[in-house]
């Protein structure tokens, strides 16, 4: 592929493009027969955090004759600089363009990432509209929750598969594979790829409206891939260790899905049923061989409803005693406060007191009978009283706003919920922070309240603003969100075909990444909505209102499994505030998901664990201290500093060697490094330094590390010592950077550099700007006769010079157009006079 070089050194956070890190799987694109790219449309610390993905990564990389590598979408700067140097986008293990593989897949979390999964198509170099694509072109396929109504991207894709992947979608790939073989055309692939259950073909299906409405339910419904059981399915122990931070920065393991509560707004609750649950000790087994092979400090247990899942606090108990020597912290997404008690919260604090996620959606009792949440204020507070006893001192409070039938007691009952919540602190004797997350009710697809409407702006803005007023007290934080989006999600969750000229459009006009805020620009949908309305006499704002129950809505066809009877009865409980009984524990609701053969709810009655090889060895032998000597080279020159201690930390807890800890409340490896290296520069002479419990060999530690370290970061050496170690920071005094430059150097212009007594630069940190005379920290810079320049930089209490200030002085604009070295660093003055007189100039 094109050098990319001047790619990684153009962006930020270039190591979100370079692959490489532990635990990925890398396969020779000649010895398989099925190249298979996994997309997730939107970045990085996104995409990485999405279990789904990590799940199909491992799946479909397990069969031998099939490669399956991550594409995600590339940030503001990397698109424009793949557009403007006309590079396609493409994956990170082997760098292959998106156009070049024979399957194209999108995972599709939600409804905002349509506008980028259309500029990952273009980036890619793939026609954006299936009608338009060519038999050489690859086949655009896409899963996940979205895809339940995936009619607003119908028109892109060749197909969708709806539902567990873990069910079909392999089985899809490899009847693909032997059709083509055979020299099949598309429609021919597609046409029998559409006899698999869950497969969604949309050329397939002639759609006609009547309004806003299905004009009749198509011959053929589409009911979506279900998992009878999640217990045995392949599930990802060695998951790739990323090399910056991600947003979800841990191990996950998923200890059930969906969900039998039956609240009536939750769209997950409905297309994840029936409720499966992995036992106890499967979930401990995944975790136990997932920390022994991953880089992560932390694991979180996945869940709609963790606390439901029996015997939680058991598995929690099993791997704090496992796993407290490396101070392993244990999370929740969220909690149910019904289900919260004492044991579950003391073993979740035991090492890291994370913060307590509450979901009381509503602030009033009405409203959560009415939304079938089933928990009281008791409920609540009780938990609340937990948390704080337990030494939390982070609440995350959700709540909902604009559910039909609100009333103005409703949102008054938000505010009171609060600080009845603030005054249980108080009586702990804390000082709380409680975030507020305020969002706006979405009516989503397959739900009760899916014929519901989004309530307007206005109102929204209204109901936000008196909630901000009277929650003014310093502990609560809310967080502040745009309304505009809630309608382009909204117009996205409950569109037809027709909606996909609205999200062209906006492309076209630089919709992009439009999940995140700063880039969202709502002008770019509603400045399109005149000529939407000359085309099919509808505006947005249709879409987004109440619709009859008597009429097929445009995404009735896909079958989650739960029956239509069953949703019209859930909202007219909805309207009496009836609520309807947990399936799990009362009696079945007659959703209509379950066959009670091979599809229905399935909890763990196990009765426990067996932990082999509990240790909980919190106690020292003998500290003894670690100085590595390491290189960086290759794709890991363009780690940050940060990057780079992220990499070592992640290494050495995957180690197993028995580390030391600081910090009470968050604990950390205590481990520190030598002077920052700049992004782009090749060195073998980079140091950090770690203390052990236990004494190990120099060779020990070099084959231990290497072992856990990405390609690219090797250890060259080790020092150890039964003391302390001066900080490396303090011990070096300079260090020579080998500069190799295209064009020559005159010796005038060095010695200009030398002669001056003083020489000022401008740094820029985030919106300050700093002069620095730079001349006291330039010791020399010789000329070599091959035109490369040795640069010796003094590092002083105030800091140091950087390579690229030096450079720039001499003309030279940035790092694509040399290539830099550092292969020296000195402990004294002395011997940058030895290494000078030993090296010809």
């Amino acid at each position: 592929m094109t050098e990319l070089k001047d790619f990684f050194l153009s962006v930020s956070k270039p190591v979100r493009y370079t692959g490489g890190e532990v635990n990925q799987i890398k396969k020779d694109p000649e010895k398989v027969s099925l190249k298979f790219a996994l997309c997730f449309p939107d970045i990085y610390e996104i995409g990485m955090s999405h279990i789904g993905g990590k799940i199909l990564y491992k799946m479909l990389n397990d069969n031998e004759d099939m490669l399956c590598e991550r594409v995600f979408a590339p940030w503001i700067d990397a698109r424009e600089w793949l557009i403007k140097n006309n590079v396609r986008l493409f994956s990170l293990e082997n760098r292959i363009p998106l156009c070049n593989f024979d399957i194209v897949g999108f995972s599709i979390e939600y409804e905002l990432a349509y506008s980028t999964v259309v500029e990952m198509l273009r980036l890619g170099g793939i026609e954006v509209l299936s009608e338009k694509r060519d038999e050489n072109s690859p086949l655009i396929i896409a899963g996940g929750p979205s895809v339940f109504n995936p009619e607003p991207v119908a028109g892109l894709f060749d197909l969708f598969y709806i539902g567990d992947g873990e069910k079909n979608l392999l089985n899809l790939l490899m009847r693909y594979k032997e059709l083509k073989s055979r020299g099949k055309k598309k429609r021919e692939i597609l046409e029998e790829l559409s006899d698999i259950e869950g497969v969604y073909v949309p050329s397939l299906f002639d759609i006609k409206y009547r309004g806003l409405y299905l004009e009749s339910l198509p011959a053929k419904i589409i009911k979506k891939a279900t998992a009878a059981s999640i217990e045995s399915l392949p599930y990802p122990i060695s998951q790739i260790n990323p090399m910056i931070e991600i947003v979800q920065d841990r191990f996950v393991v998923e200890i059930q899905r969906g969900c039998t509560h039956g609240c009536r707004f939750c769209f997950a609750g409905y297309i994840y049923r029936p409720l499966r649950q992995r036992t106890m000790q499967r979930v401990y087994d995944l975790v136990t061989e997932g920390i022994q092979n991953s880089g992560f400090k932390e694991v979180s247990f996945l869940s709609l409803s963790a606390g439901d899942y029996t015997g939680l606090d058991k598995i929690l108990g099993a791997l704090n005693d496992r796993f407290y020597f490396r101070k392993l912290s244990l999370s929740l997404p969220s909690l149910r406060v019904d289900t919260a008690n004492a044991e579950l919260i003391g073993e979740i604090i035991k090492v890291k007191k994370t913060g307590l996620t509450i979901a009381p959606e509503a602030g009033s009792e009405r409203m959560r009978n009415k939304i079938n949440k089933n928990i009281s204020e008791k409920d609540i507070l009780r938990a609340v009283e937990l948390a704080f006893s337990g030494g939390w001192e982070l609440i995350k409070l959700y709540f909902m706003v604009g559910l039909p039938d609100e009333k103005e007691e409703d949102i008054q009952g938000i505010v009171e919920l609060s600080y009845k919540i603030l005054e249980t602190a108080k009586r702990f004797n804390k000082r709380p922070d409680i975030n507020i997350t305020i969002s706006p009710f979405i009516p989503k697809p397959h739900t009760p309240l899916q014929w519901d409407r989004l309530e307007s702006m206005e109102a929204l803005s209204q109901k936000i603003g008196y909630i901000r007023k009277y929650l003014s007290h310093p502990a609560f934080k809310i967080k502040k969100g745009n309304l505009s989006l809630s309608n382009v999600e909204a117009l996205f969750s409950r569109g037809d075909r027709r909606v996909l000229d609205i999200i062209l459009s906006a492309n076209k006009n630089g919709a992009y990444l439009d999940a995140w805020s700063d880039n969202f620009d709502i002008s770019r949908y509603t400045d399109f909505e005149q000529e939407f309305f000359s085309r099919y006499s509808l505006r947005i704002e249709d879409y987004l209102s109440s619709r009859d129950t008597d009429r097929f809505l445009p995404w009735e066809f896909i079958s989650t499994g739960v029956s239509r009877d069953f949703l019209v009865r859930e909202r007219e409980k909805y309207r009496d505030g009836i609520t309807t009984e947990n399936c799990l524990v009362d009696k079945c609701s007659g959703c209509g998901i379950c066959d009670f053969d091979e599809i229905k709810n399935q909890k763990d009655i196990s009765s426990g664990i067996v932990c082999e090889g509990n240790v909980r060895n919190d106690t020292a032998d003998s500290t003894t201290y670690y100085r590595v000597r390491y290189s960086k080279e290759g794709d890991m020159i363009y780690c940050s500093h940060l990057d780079t201690i992220n990499i070592f930390n992640r290494a050495l807890i995957m180690s197993g060697l028995p580390l030391n800890y600081k910090g009470e409340f968050n604990p950390r490896v205590e481990i520190s490094f030598g002077p920052a290296l700049p992004i782009g520069i090749i060195s073998t002479t980079e140091f950090a330094d770690f203390s052990l419990k236990k004494a190990y060999s120099r060779d020990d530690i070099i084959r231990t590390l290497t072992h856990f370290l990405p390609e690219g970061i090797g250890i060259q050496d080790v020092m150890i010592s039964s003391k302390r170690l001066t900080t490396i920071t303090k011990m070096i005094v300079a260090a020579r950077y080998d500069v190799s430059i295209d064009r020559p150097i005159a010796m005038e212009e060095i010695n200009k550099i030398l002669n001056c007594s003083t020489l000022k630069v401008l740094r820029k940190r985030q919106e300050r700007v700093k002069e620095v005379d730079i001349r006291k920290f330039i010791h020399d810079i010789k000329l070599c006769a091959d035109r490369r320049l040795s640069v010796y930089l003094l590092y002083k209490e105030e800091g140091t010079a950087s390579i690229m200030e030096v450079l720039r002085l001499l003309g030279i604009k940035n790092e694509k157009e040399v290539s830099i070295r550092k292969d020296k660093v000195y402990f004294s003055l002395e011997e940058i006079l030895r290494d000078e007189e030993s090296n010809s100039y």
